[in-house]
């Protein structure tokens, strides 16, 4: 969110004065929801932070929203588990959570988003997604902010159409994949 302090992640050896080390790590929990339209790489990104967050502490939890945004409004939720995972893994689409109209914005969605991560006791929420899904994780991450929720939003990017940047995104999950496979058409 707009004005928080950048997180940066050191090897233990580094030596920064101002640098706070953490080294106990408490299990946390985390829900990752498909938004916007299909693309490569969606499931290798529920991969990559499952394999994360058990390094992080084995007894840490993900759960997916089934259904996309609407799944998340009625917390309809799969805990993502590595017999799960071997399926999906290095596969294309959105297949594993699924997704619908995929929007995050008008102020019963925003409260009903509130309402899951509370009550489900969520330390995050990943949203992955294009443009819009991004945009709608921005705002959420602000009013949660607001709200004094603890759940941190992240947005994760993406899309085939590689349409977000910035100097904080070096590239867009599924756009070089898209790039390649048409070029072989």
């Amino acid at each position: 969110t707009l004005g928080q302090p950048l997180a940066h992640f050191l090897r233990a050896t580094a030596k920064v004065s101002d640098a706070h080390i953490i080294t106990e790590l408490p299990s946390i929990r985390v829900g990752i929801v498909f938004s916007g339209r299909q693309a490569p790489g969606g499931h290798n990104v529920i991969w990559g932070l499952y394999e994360a967050l058990k390094v992080h502490n084995a007894k840490s939890t993900l759960l997916g929203f089934l259904g996309g945004s609407e799944g998340l409004f009625a917390q309809k939720t799969l805990e993502i588990t590595d017999d799960i995972l071997q399926t999906y893994k290095n596969q294309g689409g959105y297949d594993l959570l699924g997704r619908t109209k995929d929007q995050i914005r008008t102020t019963e969605q925003v409260n009903a988003a509130l309402k899951a991560c509370t009550d489900l006791k969520l330390d995050g929420l990943v949203i992955i997604g294009g443009v819009t899904s991004n945009t709608d994780a921005a705002h959420l991450a602000e009013f949660f902010v607001e709200a004094k929720c603890p759940t941190k939003v992240v947005g994760v990017p993406v899309t085939i159409n590689g349409d977000l940047k910035n100097q904080f995104v070096e590239a867009n999950v599924g756009f070089d994949t898209v790039c390649k496979v048409n070029s072989q058409l």
